[in-house]
């Protein structure tokens, strides 16, 4: 994974995600939080669907509460474009999505390898706590 701080945003898979946010707006944001939440318990969660979920799920969590400290510039702006909250819906697959990647993913277990886990632990769950 290349990954510059453990932030949502401060992966490639994520920054790469953010430009397919550009172009497609909620579409994309409904399909990467889907893609995990919808994910059976038994099946691997894989580094890239983790990072594009826990991206959304801060899209989300800005729309729903104004809070767009954590987005990048691009994606800051194309949320400002969006025009529209996230339904009830796609806050409860955000919510699901966030949970499975803490719970069993391959992006948890690779910042478990490294230094900054806590941190990275401390944002995901912070973020959780955003979309409750």
């Amino acid at each position: 994974m290349g990954a510059w701080g453990h932030r949502a945003f401060d992966n490639d898979e994520a920054g790469d995600w953010g430009s397919e946010m550009e172009m497609r707006g909620w579409e994309a944001v409904s399909s990467a939080v889907r893609a995990v939440s919808a994910l059976p318990d038994d099946e691997y969660l894989e580094l890239t669907e983790a990072s594009w979920a826990i991206a959304a799920a801060e899209v989300v969590a800005a729309a729903e509460d104004g809070d767009t400290s954590n987005l990048p510039e691009e994606v800051r702006a194309a949320l400002a474009e969006l025009g529209r909250m996230p339904d009830e819906s796609m806050i409860a697959e955000a919510q699901k999505a966030v949970a499975r990647v803490l719970e069993q993913s391959e992006l948890k277990e690779l910042w478990q390898e490294s230094d900054y886990y806590d941190q990275w632990r401390e944002d995901v769950e912070a973020l959780a706590a955003r979309l409750r």
